[in-house]
């Protein structure tokens, strides 16, 4: 089984592939990762050249079954590509959440100097300690790519190139489910929701 995680940044994408794949025990295959692992800078937060995307992504997909996508794909060029080289997904879930939403979170999260784990200051993941990791204990630091006029601009290109990926499942008579969440709601309660019915179809 197939299943991709989208959603615009700071909707939770991240916690949300970790706890699914803990329960249901599938590999989390995330596109930053592997893109930084081939020596590409994802590091401006700007969308990178479909073409390269594409032939690192091919490499790490094909053949493979039974994962939790995070990241991939993020216009409808890759989308196709995905399709006609790779893959039909069985499920999208679909992470929905408002501008004004991923502003709040931006300006709250801070990440781990070491580990990378990432927490936010506006209620939902606090770290015991101020500023300091519950796991390892190393530092947290706000990301610089964080403010305001950077969050709006990836927030714009998730509506104008990725979103319509979604509405391209919601129309097209693949047999591929797309399930929207409200991205506000727990990531452990959405989790545990996709979860369950994943165990029930597959029982």
């Amino acid at each position: 089984m197939k299943i991709i995680v989208i959603g615009a940044n700071n909707s939770g994408k991240g916690t949300i592939v970790k706890l699914l794949s803990k329960k249901i025990g599938f590999e989390v295959i995330g596109c930053s990762n592997e893109l930084e692992k081939n020596g590409l800078n994802i590091k401006t937060g700007r969308l990178l050249p479909d073409h390269d995307v594409n032939n690192v992504m091919k490499k790490h997909l094909l053949g493979k079954d039974n994962f939790i996508l995070e990241g991939y794909p993020r216009t409808l060029i890759q989308n196709q590509f995905m399709i006609e080289n790779l893959f039909i997904p069985d499920i999208i879930i679909a992470l929905n959440i408002s501008e004004e939403e991923v502003l709040s979170r931006a300006v709250g999260r801070r990440v781990c100097t070491n580990c990378k784990e990432i927490y936010n200051l506006n209620g939902f993941k606090v770290p015991k300690i101020e500023n300091i990791c519950d796991k390892c204990g190393s530092k947290l630091e706000h990301r610089k790519d964080d403010t305001k006029e950077a969050v709006s601009t990836r927030y714009f290109e998730y509506v104008e190139m990725t979103e319509p990926i979604i509405n391209y499942y919601r129309s097209e008579t693949l047999k591929t489910i797309v399930w929207d969440f409200d991205a506000t709601e727990k990531c452990e309660d959405i989790a545990e929701a996709i979860s369950d019915y994943i165990k029930y179809i597959t029982s």
